[in-house]
């Protein structure tokens, strides 16, 4: 019994000790960030969109079919489908926390912040880690975009325009061409409106919601995965079409339960590291960067 005991605490001193270096490796502080829990937030926003292209890319590779029953059909489809407003999550979150200095400068009337710095420290933090998965991402995958008749598509990527005819195309036609027509389906962005009030909602439940809500989103292996969040964003897709291309093709016979765990598997042993390496190895030294620029620029307006 006192062996069970030792050996008890003995792992569980490991675990803490693991835990702490883990926290470490992150830069995760707890007490510098006094609104914690908005990583947690953060990271059910990214698991959604995960869950989202999980159900879609293993659905185009016929791992799972749409039910004959049609009530089954839609609650299933919706079901499955439904990470998608994962996006619309990430959106209110991020407007809520780029908002929040302009606000503590109108409540305590103190300098505005800095647009130039603001910029400069996005810019620090977004582009390395996609410049590096785009070009990491074209050399592994698609090494055809190394040949000069894609390098226009290439540069479209490069100044994250590569979408833009055809969003242009349905902007154009959907909501100009179109505006006074009296057809006009509304519900495309009155959905979404709804859908942002009840995300903003439910962010106000979790910041000032009861303790059980807040130590959900507080729980620490869930605000991991919202500080590598980027990182798993512009990571998992190309992942998992790698997987469904070059993987789930060559497991036949297999049942689609079966296949469809390995595609969650996936995510969780080659997925999430990789995520976890692009933050560790680029994203933090770059954020580091920003975070000096942050504090000369304290220091020269006090």
């Amino acid at each position: 019994m006192q062996f069970i005991q030792r050996l008890y605490l003995w792992i569980q001193r490991k675990l803490e000790k693991g835990m702490q270096w883990f926290s470490a490796l992150l830069g995760d502080n707890k007490q510098k960030n006094n609104i914690a829990v908005l990583d947690g937030v953060r990271a059910m926003a990214c698991l959604l969109v995960l869950f989202f292209h999980v159900n879609v890319i293993s659905r185009d590779g016929h791992t799972w079919q749409v039910a004959v029953r049609p009530l089954t059909s839609a609650v299933a489809g919706s079901i499955a489908l439904a990470g998608s407003s994962g996006v619309t999550l990430f959106f209110v979150l991020s407007g809520f926390l780029l908002f929040l200095p302009y606000a503590k400068s109108l409540l305590f009337e103190s300098m505005w912040p800095s647009a130039r710095l603001f910029y400069l420290r996005r810019a620090l933090r977004i582009v390395p880690a996609y410049y590096a998965a785009l070009f990491l991402i074209i050399l592994l995958f698609h090494p055809q975009y190394l040949q000069p008749n894609h390098w226009k598509d290439v540069g479209l990527f490069l100044i994250f325009f590569i979408d833009a005819p055809q969003t242009y195309h349905i902007w154009y036609h959907h909501y100009v061409f179109h505006s006074l027509d009296r057809l006009f389906h509304y519900y495309d962005w009155l959905s979404e409106f709804v859908l942002s009030m009840g995300f903003a909602l439910s962010v106000a439940a979790v910041l000032f919601g009861p303790a059980w809500l807040k130590a959900f989103f507080a729980w620490t292996p869930l605000r991991w995965i919202g500080l590598i969040s980027f990182s798993l964003y512009i990571w998992h897709v190309p992942l998992l079409q790698f997987f469904r291309v070059d993987i789930s093709h060559q497991l036949p016979g297999w049942r689609h339960l079966a296949v469809y765990g390995l595609y969650w598997l996936w995510a969780l042993s080659v997925i999430i590291p990789i995520a976890l390496l692009s933050y560790v190895w680029i994203e933090k030294p770059w954020m580091a960067i920003g975070e000096r620029f942050r504090r000369r620029g304290g220091s020269e307006k006090a």
